[in-house]
């Protein structure tokens, strides 16, 4: 099973939880931890600094696999079995069923380093979004707005995990300044949204450490005086 690593801190720094971000979340958007879909590492995985400065985004440069998240969660796992990959090779991993639009979002590595971004997997997270995002191939799609959506959540809910730093900056898998340009991940039609989905993170982030209004409606007035 995957989790937290003993020797690691805890990973819950931030001002806001994992499960505030799971409410918070709209409705079609769902969030799953690497035991729950049953994540089996075939052998050793390596515990990282938590509290990344970067998150990566991803994508699988294949099928959507659509249906069963779970099932297709333990299909992306057999492939990287099959690579000699102890399981999947990203922290996190987005699904989303064509027929229904609704979203999954799954820990991968979690707090173990990822084994997704070459040079980078110890400064970087990195959130994978199942599906081929580039031109020129049989299986190239647009993502879907509900996928750009779930994107900013799957990286404000890695944050509250302490998996990403609050304060950190969100590339494209070709911005690996180790290897820079030397992949086309995570493909043309998704890189372009990336500026939208770091503005999604940074408006998620500020509406969950923004207080909730009062019971009555009314502001909190200090009516104290001296």
């Amino acid at each position: 099973m995957v989790g937290r690593p003993d020797n690691q801190e805890e990973e819950q720094e931030v001002t806001f939880t994992a499960k505030k971000v799971e409410a918070a979340a709209p409705s079609y958007i769902k969030f799953m931890r690497a035991d729950e879909w049953g994540c089996n590492p075939i052998h050793k995985m390596y515990p990282e600094q938590l509290n990344d400065p970067e998150a990566y985004i991803h994508h699988t440069a294949g099928s959507r696999m659509s249906g069963n998240p779970i099932l297709a969660m333990i299909r992306l796992e057999a492939a990287a079995h099959n690579m000699g990959y102890a399981t999947v090779a990203y922290d996190a991993v987005l699904h989303m069923d064509v027929d229904t639009k609704k979203i999954t979002i799954m820990g991968g590595r979690e707090g173990f380093r990822s084994a997704a971004t070459k040079d980078r997997n110890e400064e970087g997270e990195a959130l994978c979004l199942m599906g081929y995002f580039h031109p020129g191939h049989a299986l190239s799609e647009q993502p879907h707005p509900r996928e750009i959506e779930g994107a900013a959540w799957g990286i404000v809910w890695m944050i509250a995990h302490g998996w990403i730093a609050e304060t950190n900056t969100i590339l494209g898998h070709r911005d690996n300044p180790a290897h820079p340009g030397a992949t086309a991940c995570p493909g043309d039609f998704l890189y372009q949204w990336l500026p939208d989905i770091r503005t999604k993170v940074a408006k998620i982030m500020k509406d969950l450490d923004t207080p909730p209004p009062p019971p009555d409606g009314t502001d909190h007035i200090n009516h104290e005086t001296g």
